[in-house]
Formats: structure tokens, C-alpha cells, sequence
């Protein structure tokens, strides 16, 4: 035990830092998951409504963070994806409560859609977060024009490098898909980079003509929902 007592090796304490730094820095997954399973009322990550609000991108963005969005194919999309659900009722109606983990592996702030309490249709052309169930198919983004996109800029929110979030809807339709046993799977899936509208009367021409998001799909590992409650809704 000499090791740890400061007054015998005054290097202990950064010995134990340099720990900390190393588990959050080589590993930045490690430590919040396994925080979230030891401490009950820990979360994996802020909850991704709460992340900043994009501003003004036609003017402030950041190149690194382009440099990343610019990146072509789920082999090197900037986040990646996991999924959990609460277990179904039993008597087969109620809501099940989807979990999705947003995690940023670049050191980059990239831009997301992050669309609060909702998931998009995987058979549609929505952009964001959503989840599909089974074998039901899943559309692919289709390529458009930044200046035919309209995403909304309070929908997008920046994650920061090395962060995560944690995107949660509870599901109330469809939930007789959530059988236990089924495997589900998280997706994000964006088809445009999104214009940048800039300022009316503003004084500075604007330096980006689109938002800078990442285009294509991206999907998370499947996840066995669990065995449905005993308990009636």
C-alpha cells in the first residue's frame, strides 16, 4: 500500500491521473458504459436534445469537423450507433422505451439531426435517428442537393469531439413489433449536407453554403429485446 501514500511517492497521484487520462482518451467508450451499468441512475451520455443548438452555420462551422462530415460510407461515419429497449408487456400493448446511443469517434464537433421524443420511419425518406425491427426493410438515403434540402437548423445539434448522447422515445404505436426475443437495430440516416441560410442584411458574406452534415447510413449492432413483463400496462 506505499505505493498509494502521497508522503512516500509523491508520484501517486499523477500516476492515477495519468490512468483517468488514458481510460477516457484511448477508451472514451469504456468508462461511461460501464459507469451506466454499475450506477443505476447514471446515464451513458447528456441527453441529445440537450446538446448545442447549431447557429449560424453559413458563417461559424468547424473545418475539422467538416473535414470528417465530408467522409463517404458507414466505414467511416464519424459516430457510431448502440440501441437498447425496455421489455414489452406481456399482455402486448402499452410503450416500450428505445434507447439509442449516439457516440462521436472523430475529434471533430460534427453536426447531427437530432429530432426530440421521435424516431423516422425506416421505410421513408426522413432524416435522423430511428429503428427497425427484424428483418423489416431499410431504405437507403438517396443523394440531393444541398440547396433542395430543408432541415431545419434548431434540428441540428453539435456533438462534440469524443462525446456521446443519449436519444430516448417511448414507442406506444407499432409496439406489438417488440416481442422479446426480436433483434432491433438503431440507424442514422441523412441524405444531404443541408443549406446554410445566411443572414438577411448581414454585413459578411456567408462562408458556407451548406450545413456541413454527414451524408449516408449508418447503423447500429442488433440488440435481443428482452423478455416481455409479467406485469398487465
Amino acid at each position: 500500500m506505499g505505493f498509494f501514500r502521497v508522503r512516500e511517492n509523491p508520484n501517486a497521484i499523477f500516476y492515477l491521473l495519468f490512468l483517468v487520462m488514458l481510460a477516457i482518451f484511448a477508451a472514451p467508450n469504456v468508462l461511461p458504459s460501464l459507469l451506466a451499468q454499475l450506477v443505476p441512475f447514471v446515464d451513458e451520455g447528456v441527453p441529445c436534445s440537450r446538446l448545442r443548438v447549431s447557429q449560424d452555420r453559413a458563417y461559424h462551422q468547424s473545418l475539422l469537423g467538416r473535414a470528417v462530415s465530408e467522409e463517404r460510407g458507414a466505414d467511416v461515419a464519424p459516430f457510431s450507433l448502440s440501441v437498447s429497449t425496455s421489455a414489452p408487456s406481456a399482455a402486448g400493448g402499452g410503450s416500450v422505451m428505445v434507447t439509442i446511443v449516439v457516440v462521436n469517434r472523430s475529434i471533430g464537433t460534427v453536426p447531427i439531426i437530432i429530432r426530440p421524443g421521435q424516431l423516422v420511419d425506416p421505410n421513408g425518406t426522413q432524416q435522423g435517428l430511428g429503428v427497425v425491427v427484424g428483418n423489416n426493410p431499410l431504405s437507403p438515403p438517396g443523394e440531393v442537393a444541398p440547396q433542395q434540402a430543408n432541415i431545419a437548423p434548431e434540428d441540428v445539434r453539435l456533438l462534440g469531439p469524443r462525446q456521446r448522447c443519449v436519444h430516448r422515445v417511448e414507442v406506444t404505436t407499432n409496439v406489438s413489433q417488440f416481442i422479446d426475443g426480436v433483434a432491433v437495430r438503431a440507424f442514422y440516416r441523412n441524405n444531404s449536407a443541408a443549406q446554410a441560410t445566411p443572414r438577411r442584411n448581414y454585413d459578411f458574406a456567408p462562408v458556407f453554403n451548406d450545413q456541413g452534415l454527414w451524408v449516408g447510413l449508418v447503423t447500429s449492432p442488433p440488440f435481443t429485446v428482452p423478455r416481455a413483463s409479467a406485469l398487465a400496462p
